[in-house]
């Protein structure tokens, strides 16, 4: 296999295991009645409903939901 395939093959993998995690997530919000149930427990980043990413923890303690999205936790001292 060349090079270029494999790094081609090694980017959809990681795309396949995000996603799965992704999707993961959002079944048990779903179950657990969506993200506001989820910042009731955990201590959520002021902007955590504005995101469209994986949830992720920052720096700092605090969730977002920008995870994968250039940028996340930027005023948190970054991703976990």
């Amino acid at each position: 296999m060349s090079g270029r395939l494999r790094a081609v093959g090694a980017t959809l993998w990681s795309s396949i295991v995000v996603l799965a995690a992704s999707t993961l997530v959002a079944v048990a919000l779903s179950a657990c009645g969506g993200p506001a149930s989820f910042c009731d427990t955990h201590e959520c980043i002021s902007s955590f409903s504005d995101g469209n990413g994986s949830i992720v923890q920052c720096a700092d303690g605090e969730w977002s939901h920008s995870g994968g999205v250039s940028g996340a936790c930027s005023y948190h001292g970054g991703v976990r």
